[in-house]
């Protein structure tokens, strides 16, 4: 173990709240994105066997996200050793991360316990063919095993099931829920509104057609009400609120609420300040950034060979962030390109590819 490392990488978004055009609550929700992974030295190389990804949304954010954080990707790979300790490492590095976040001043941890796949993969490309996944309901456990450790060391307060917490935090409407990027529960809040929307228009397009003048004209004063005040109207609906919570019921099991400090002692909590400092990165931008561009590149991690090769790749482009500008190597895609070709716009390529092959236009140095 004392051959472990792990590495942080920050980025800042902003991320807009897309149906909310009545003022009940902030179009934008402010948040620290955090890539998170741990390495461990195996045959005197480097191998990154764990990442996760989370949003912190801080004390500034708006509510309802302010002080929660949202564990959005979490993946591994079977490489860490001795095998025996792989779940206990994880859970400690979660656990870990829990308790630094709760040092800052978070309260609240949201985690959706929806497992991977073969066909989808979360941070790392290409796991090994003999690497098991966890269904859900394997997935749940393991999560409730965590959070069960986190109550025996004092991390946390509590946990529950996403729909107890809505009960027991006694929510009216969904402006109440929390808004991550990526999570499903805005998805599926943004489907329900779209049909009750459609649902809206339909009526008052069916109402328009009748005969009578007057009547028309009044339908027609209402529509062009409904459409200024719909979302209004609909967000703090209590239909919408009620779907919305049969829904949630239905898949109750696979989303935990960890509660590193109760809501009264809220006011008692200092601002959040994170003196870790920002990473300008594409690499780590987010999760489907760093999975894209390991996808591209052939950052595969089937076999203890490729990953120590992707592994050192990762770091170098790590390290390397102020050279992203620079165009990759259209040849061995592995290296930044040091020569451009002057007629054909996409035709760049290292010195190890320019000295080993040619090309039948003239090239010019840009590294």
């Amino acid at each position: 173990l004392s051959k472990c490392a792990c590495c942080v990488l920050i980025n800042l978004h902003i991320y807009l709240y897309r149906f909310c055009e009545a003022d009940l609550m902030s179009y934008k929700f402010p948040y620290r994105s955090k890539a998170i992974f741990a390495f461990q030295i195996i045959d005197n190389k480097e191998i990154c066997f764990f990442g996760m990804f989370v949003q912190e949304y801080g004390s500034s954010c708006p509510p309802p996200n302010s002080r929660q954080i949202y564990i959005a990707y979490l993946d591994s790979v079977k490489y860490f050793e001795p095998r025996n300790l792989r779940t206990a490492v994880y859970q400690e590095i979660l656990l870990g991360y829990m308790e630094y976040a709760k040092s800052l001043g978070f309260m609240k941890v949201n985690i959706w316990a929806c497992p991977s796949n073969r066909n989808n993969e979360y941070i790392f490309y290409c796991h090994p063919l003999e690497q098991k996944f966890p269904n859900g309901k394997m997935l749940q456990e393991w999560y409730k095993c965590l959070l069960d450790k986190g109550i025996m060391e004092n991390i946390i307060v509590d946990y529950r099931e996403i729909y107890k917490h809505i009960q027991d935090s006694c929510f009216t409407s969904v402006t109440e829920l929390p808004y991550f990027e990526g999570d499903w529960l805005p998805e599926m809040l943004e489907n329900l509104i779209k049909k009750l929307k459609k649902g809206i228009q339909k009526s008052t397009t069916d109402a328009s057609v009748t005969n009578s003048p007057s009547l028309a004209h009044t339908i027609q004063n209402n529509e062009q009400r409904v459409n200024v005040t719909v979302s209004q109207d609909i967000i703090s609906g209590k239909e919408l609120f009620e779907n919305a919570l049969l829904y949630i019921k239905n898949h109750r099991e696979a989303y935990f609420v960890a509660i590193l400090y109760t809501d009264n002692v809220a006011c008692f909590l200092k601002p959040i300040s994170d003196a870790d400092r920002l990473t300008s990165c594409k690499l780590i931008s987010s999760r489907n950034q760093f999975f894209s561009m390991a996808k591209e590149f052939k950052w595969e991690f089937n076999s203890l060979r490729r990953a120590k090769f992707s592994t050192m790749a990762i770091c170098y482009r790590l390290h390397n962030c102020d050279m992203e500008s620079i165009p990759i190597c259209i040849k061995c895609r592995t290296d930044f390109a040091s020569w451009h070709c002057t007629f054909c716009e996409d035709f760049n390529c290292c010195q190890l590819c320019y000295d080993s092959t040619s090309h039948h236009h003239s090239m010019e140095r840009i590294l």
